[in-house]
């Protein structure tokens, strides 16, 4: 064979050499698995409250929320807790608040008032006071009508009985029952959600503080009021029948709200409760 022939096949050959290193494998992607998300029990109001409780709040089967709330009005005092000259006012109210949402004011007892003289030492009862005085110190209530004139027989004072209205709590959250509300403390962060006929109509963050809540309910409406308060406060519901409820929208809550649901339709919408204003001042 040629030389020739042989020298060119060898360096044909030769060019390619030996094949190159592969690459090493990338590493494999290092996946964080999320914890899994902790387990929600679904608790039903009438097994959390299992003796329907008297409560001062009412719901009426048109939809029309009813609340006891007595309204106590003194004058200011100084420094030195002296009481200044004027009057003493109680007012046991009625508020029924209508599915429009139109409010009306009704009083259960004539308004009681007291003459406060003498830094506070010395109170006197007004008997039979003039309409002049109460229109002034009551402008409100003055010509409120009696709760008399209402037909109070439908409407039921006491919390929720029905079965088709439950809480869904996580895990870690602690429940407690003071009359008709319940309260709620959670050591982390926690959502609870209101369940009505199985469907999701509110949902509330607990993320610091304790969540209070009540619920009225018939076969048509249900009422449910919530608020934050924080975790080493006392109950705003300060007795048993004393409900959240009632509790008038202004009063200082971290945050509060009162809703009334429908429950053919789904609609929600606040109620709000308005305190009477009045004056203490002698003249």
């Amino acid at each position: 064979m040629d030389r020739s022939l042989i020298a060119a096949a060898l360096f044909v050959a030769g060019c390619g050499g030996a094949p190159p290193p592969q690459p090493a494998p990338a590493p494999e992607p290092v996946v964080e698995t999320a914890p899994p998300p902790p387990r929600v029990h679904t608790i039903v109001l009438s097994a959390a409250l299992p003796q329907a409780t008297r409560t001062n709040s009412g719901l009426a089967p048109d939809g029309t929320l009813y609340c006891r709330q007595t309204y106590f009005a003194t004058p200011p005092s100084d420094e030195q807790a002296c009481v200044a000259d004027g009057y003493g006012i109680t007012a046991p109210v009625m508020h029924a608040v209508d599915s429009t949402g139109v409010a009306t004011m009704y009083l259960e007892a004539p308004l009681a008032i007291v003459r406060i003289d003498d830094c506070g030492n010395a109170e006197r009862a007004v008997r039979r006071p003039p309409s002049s005085l109460v229109r002034r110190l009551g402008p409100e209530l003055a010509e409120a009508p009696r709760v008399e004139t209402i037909d109070l027989r439908a409407v039921q004072f006491a919390s929720c009985p029905l079965a088709d209205l439950a809480l869904r709590v996580p895990d870690g959250v602690a429940l407690t029952a003071r009359g008709a509300v319940l309260r709620m403390h959670a050591s982390e962060p926690a959502e609870i959600e209101l369940v009505v006929a199985g469907e999701p109509r509110r949902a509330w963050e607990i993320t610091e503080g304790d969540l209070e809540l009540e619920v009225l309910c018939n076969e048509r409406f249900a009422v449910v009021a919530a608020g934050l308060v924080a975790a080493d406060e006392e109950s705003r519901a300060t007795t048993r029948e004393e409900t959240l409820a009632c509790t008038p929208t202004a009063r200082a809550w971290r945050s509060f709200e009162r809703l009334r649901i429908d429950r053919e339709s789904g609609a929600v919408t606040p109620i709000d409760i308005t305190a009477p204003t009045f004056s203490t001042s002698p003249r």
